[in-house]
C-alpha cells in the first residue's frame, strides 16, 4: 500500500496510506502538502529540498516559565491538601501528609532536568 506525508513547515505532520490503486495526484490536491514516503519516514522528521531527514532539535526551553509551571503546579497540589493541616481535620492527617507535602515543597531542590517528566510524589492513602 502505498505511503504519503503530510509536510507543514519542513516537518512530517502525518502518514497516510492510499487505498489500494490511488496515487497521490489522484487523492490530493498539489498543493495540499503530500509527498510519496516510505515505511521508513516517521512523524516528525524534516523535509527540506525534497529529501527527509532527522527530527530539527527540540526548542530551547524557557527555563524562567518553566520554573513558574512548576511552582504553581506544586503550590495547587499543596493547596489541595491544606484540609489535612487544620485543626479540625481527622485524627493523624497532618502527620500522615507531612512527608508528602514536605517532599512537594522540595520540588525545586530534587528535580533537577526540565526536559524530564516531573517526579511528583504520591498521596497518601
Amino acid at each position: 500500500m502505498a505511503k504519503v506525508a503530510l509536510i507543514r513547515d519542513g516537518i512530517v505532520q502525518e502518514i497516510v496510506e492510499l487505498q489500494e490503486g490511488f496515487t497521490l495526484k489522484d487523492s490530493f490536491h498539489p498543493d495540499a502538502g503530500f509527498v510519496d514516503c516510505d515505511d521508513r519516514i516517521k512523524v516528525g522528521q524534516s523535509f527540506r529540498d525534497g529529501k527527509f531527514g532527522a527530527p530539527p532539535p527540540p526548542p530551547p526551553i524557557d527555563e524562567k516559565a518553566a520554573w513558574e509551571r512548576i511552582r504553581n503546579q506544586r503550590n495547587d497540589r499543596l493547596k489541595a491538601s491544606d484540609w489535612t493541616q487544620f485543626p479540625d481535620a481527622p485524627a493523624g492527617a497532618a502527620e500522615k501528609w507531612k512527608a508528602y507535602r514536605q517532599a512537594l515543597r522540595d520540588i525545586p531542590k530534587t528535580y533537577t532536568d526540565l526536559t524530564q517528566e516531573i517526579p511528583w510524589p504520591e498521596e497518601p492513602k
